[in-house]
């Protein structure tokens, strides 16, 4: 022993401790999760028009959460600038890979 009053708690301990809950909660210290896809990810966006966005932009991180939809559309048109701005508000679903298919996003309808 080495004379530490900390109790390390395994899996099967962490799991009786949170079963009866019905929702997750969350530290206040935490920030709020923000789920994000990348833009290599948006149906239809290659690899020029990712390089025009950050051109444009400068960062993903300013093309996936500031850049507004009328700014976007400047860069990579009207149809990529609203599935941008459907991966921003969860309007993508995904399709589940599965026996070496890689699952894809689609544009919920």
């Amino acid at each position: 022993m080495c004379g530490s009053r900390r109790r390390t708690t395994g899996v099967a301990d962490r799991l009786r401790a949170v079963r009866d809950r019905t929702a997750p909660q969350h530290p206040p210290h935490r920030p709020p999760y923000i789920h994000q896809v990348p833009l290599e990810f948006i149906p239809g966006l290659g690899p020029k028009g990712r390089q025009r966005l950050l051109a444009a932009f400068g960062t993903e991180m300013h093309v996936l959460h500031n850049a507004t939809v009328e700014e976007l559309v400047e860069v990579v048109g009207r149809v990529l600038a609203e599935r941008i701005d459907a991966a921003r508000s969860g309007r993508l679903s995904v399709a589940a890979g599965g026996g070496g298919v890689y699952g894809k996003l689609l544009l919920e309808t």
